[in-house]
């Protein structure tokens, strides 16, 4: 009974996360930046495919196609000494919510008449309003053990999907952009959950990065739904995982 109590108050918590990210990512839209290529960062590679995080790469009302192209050939040079393929199929992941519909539209409007150049794709990510910290031990080990049970961004399923991806075979070799508005929050959520599931980063280190794409900290949210996907590490998969925020995040 407990362990059901325990599930059902974290749904709502989870509901009640959606609606407040929602609206402030509304908030934050309204002020959407252009395309910044220094924040581009390439994760992860194989021979034929390559994972990129990074910003909205919109400029005013256009898709900055060529800027981004241009950007993602210099991140991979410049970062890892890599040098992306002459031809390539581009899959862009956005982590964009609904209210965020104007600059989602410039992307999809761009892919339908471009459809030669790649594919769009909208994965909704919202961040954690409650901290994991906040629940007794016994109510957070189980919480993050079956974090895929009630977490809104699923960030356990999401890993192995963006996973499969870089490793799927393509006519093509495939570069994956994943960005939300900044390319530091909620991006910053889900390339932190690679690097510690993939990349063998600790917390710490994935946090580092992410508060280093712009010069500011991981907005609390995001942080907090990166900070669940360490726990279910810790518990899941490596009980050496420290979950615990440096104190120069704060």
């Amino acid at each position: 009974l407990h362990r059901k109590q325990t599930f059902q108050q974290e749904m709502a918590c989870s509901e009640t996360s959606l609606i407040w990210v929602a609206f402030t990512s509304y908030l934050v839209g309204l002020q959407a930046e252009n395309f910044h290529p220094e924040r581009t960062r390439l994760i992860d590679w194989t021979p034929r495919n390559y994972l990129f995080r990074g910003n909205m790469p919109i400029n005013g009302s256009q898709f900055a196609y060529d800027e981004l192209v241009s950007a993602l050939r210099s991140a991979a040079l410049r970062q890892k000494n890599v040098s992306l393929p002459e031809t390539f199929n581009l899959t862009d992941i956005s982590y964009l919510n609904p209210f965020e519909f104007e600059d989602e539209e410039i992307e999809i409007n761009f892919f339908k008449r471009n459809s030669s150049l790649g594919t769009f794709v909208n994965w909704i990510i919202v961040g954690d309003v409650f901290d994991p910290d906040w629940f007794p031990e016994d109510d957070r080990k189980k919480l993050s053990s079956h974090l895929s049970d009630w977490q809104i961004d699923d960030l356990p399923g999401r890993m192995d999907s963006l996973r499969q991806l870089l490793y799927a075979n393509y006519s093509l070799p495939n570069v994956i952009y994943t960005h939300c508005e900044a390319g530091t929050d909620r991006t910053g959520e889900m390339s932190g959950a690679y690097y510690m599931r993939y990349l063998n980063m600790t917390f710490q280190q994935a946090l580092y990065i992410d508060n280093h794409i712009q010069s500011r900290p991981i907005y609390a949210v995001s942080l907090r739904g990166l900070k669940w996907y360490c726990y279910y590490l810790k518990y899941s998969t490596d009980s050496s995982f420290n979950c615990t925020v440096p104190l120069s995040n704060s």
